[in-house]
């Protein structure tokens, strides 16, 4: 299992690691605790990749009337 750092992270989906860590908020990309440290199982973001993540906010669709 390789654990990653949210620095790594947001490097290698080439986003700001604010963006991962709103990822985690929203709890869309599950964390590991390593003391205070946080870190990303490297499968977990391989499977936010394949859920579609393109790093760019859905289009708020309209309601229909």
């Amino acid at each position: 299992m390789q654990l990653n750092t949210i620095r790594h992270t947001a490097t290698r989906l080439s986003v700001s690691a604010a963006t991962i860590r709103r990822l985690i908020e929203r709890a869309e990309l599950p964390v590991v605790r390593v003391g205070r440290c946080v870190r990303l199982r490297e499968d977990d973001v391989d499977a936010l990749i394949r859920r579609g993540y393109t790093g760019k906010r859905s289009p708020i669709k309209s309601m229909p009337v």
